[in-house]
């Protein structure tokens, strides 16, 4: 089973990937931030504008 998850971040917290980060993308309307790692797993930031 693949877990997905949005998640809201500001950066600088904690919470994330346990590795290195190895590739990231934004969303065609600049709201999501997708990251992928070394620890084989990808995540979905939601981006508050500030």
């Amino acid at each position: 089973m693949n877990d997905a998850s949005v998640q809201s971040m500001i950066f600088g917290k904690t919470g994330g990937h346990s590795s290195t980060i190895i590739d990231i993308a934004w969303s065609p309307n600049g709201r999501y931030l997708a990251t992928t790692s070394y620890d084989k797993t990808v995540i979905i930031w939601q981006v508050d504008g500030a």
